[in-house]
């Protein structure tokens, strides 16, 4: 089933029987960069975490008016490139496609890296369709809360390959919509208060020293 415009998607996958997707710092910079280049015209990004072995990403799938209008500013900026994305030409992407083309991208980089052949991630990407804004907000702190659930760190923002980081303004990634996401928690102190309940709430045993 195609991804519907102007609709807001969990979308995540894994490696094939659990097997490791990212091995190094290398890879979780390109598949972040091929994620860009891929995807930020047609997907408006909220929310991302990469783990070893699977990924979140928390979007909205832009429409066709969306594309061309984004496609018109980066020309009028006189950005020619965004991580590699051409301005010359418009042409309307395929959001369903176009994660085809990050997984098949990145898979090639990571085969030949690693030397092995052979497919990755199971098959098409997951998706959840984001219905209420209440779940959107949790599934953004959800997300986030991946590397805490799965005893990697302790705090959010120890964790350098989720969006939390570029929230904090630790790392910069143009394609999150920082300022939208505010806008759902009333500011940075509401988001940061969000995302400690949720740590609270479902885990507190892991909160002792």
């Amino acid at each position: 089933m195609a991804l519907k415009e102007n609709h807001f998607y969990h979308i995540y996958n894994r490696g094939i029987n659990s097997a490791i997707v990212f091995k190094s710092a290398k890879d979780y910079q390109q598949f972040l960069q091929s994620y860009a280049y891929y995807c930020f015209l047609c997907m408006d990004t909220y929310a991302y975490c990469l783990l070893n072995n699977h990924f979140h990403f928390l979007v909205r799938v832009r429409d066709l008016s969306e594309q061309e209008k984004l496609f018109s500013y980066y020309q009028q900026q006189n950005r020619e490139r965004y991580h590699g994305l051409k301005f010359s030409t418009f042409k309307p992407q395929n959001s369903s496609t176009q994660w085809g083309h990050l997984f098949n991208s990145y898979t090639r980089s990571f085969n030949i890296r690693n030397k092995v052949t052979g497919p990755l991630l199971e098959g098409r990407f997951k998706r959840i369709e984001v219905e209420s804004q209440s779940y959107r907000d949790q599934l953004t702190c959800y997300i986030h809360r991946n590397p805490i659930h799965h005893h990697l760190v302790k705090k959010y923002e120890d964790y350098r390959w989720s969006s939390y980081s570029v929230f904090m303004g630790d790392e910069k990634n143009e394609f999150i919509n920082c300022k939208e996401v505010f806008s759902w928690f009333s500011g940075i102190q509401g988001f940061k208060a969000a995302h400690e309940e949720m740590k609270l709430k479902l885990d507190p045993r892991y909160l002792l020293e």
